[in-house]
């Protein structure tokens, strides 16, 4: 599970790995956070100790990553990202290690874009907010699925509306 922590030696809130948090304590949790180039106009993902130790850059600052999260297993994570000056954002995967990045939505940066991926508890779908545009200028969007390789991408309500921030959680019944 994915929790906010509060950290003192980076100066805010963290996305912290709870599983290893709650493994090994919170010196060796991993967390994750952006950072902003200098100029400010560009920004790449990092995982950091939550004691302010051992900072990794995972993504080149050009792929402008943003919102993040972990898988459940702790092996991958999903991020948003707008590599280039016209795009409206893709999900990608990455190792905590920065190999096998991968974009899976592949949007056409002229009429798609995707943003706010979540994992499923079992790690099996993402769960983000979709947009496309049409040739006569209205969008519609709305929260999508897809599997964690990219395939089966479909909207999740049969009429599409505009939701953000999706969280995915299980409920028992």
């Amino acid at each position: 599970m994915n929790t906010f922590r509060r950290c003192p030696a980076l100066g805010g809130d963290v996305l912290v790995r709870q599983t290893l948090a709650d493994q090994f304590g919170d010196r060796n949790s991993i967390g994750v956070r952006l950072r902003l180039s200098q100029g400010g106009e560009e920004s790449a993902l990092f995982t950091i100790r939550l004691d302010g130790s051992q900072e990794r850059q995972v993504t080149s600052f050009a792929l402008h990553a943003g919102d993040a999260t972990w898988s459940p297993d702790g092996r991958t994570m999903a991020l948003e990202a707008s590599p280039t000056p016209t795009s409206r954002g893709d999900v990608y995967t990455v190792r905590p290690d920065g190999s096998q990045l991968r974009n899976l939505t592949r949007n056409d940066s002229q009429v798609a874009g995707s943003a706010d991926p979540v994992w499923s508890p079992d790690g099996k779908f993402l769960l983000f907010l979709s947009e496309t545009r049409t040739t006569d200028g209205d969008v519609t969007g709305g929260l999508t699925v897809m599997r964690a390789n990219g395939t089966a991408r479909r909207f999740v309500p049969a009429t599409p509306m505009f939701e953000h921030q999706p969280d995915w959680r299980a409920i028992r019944r």
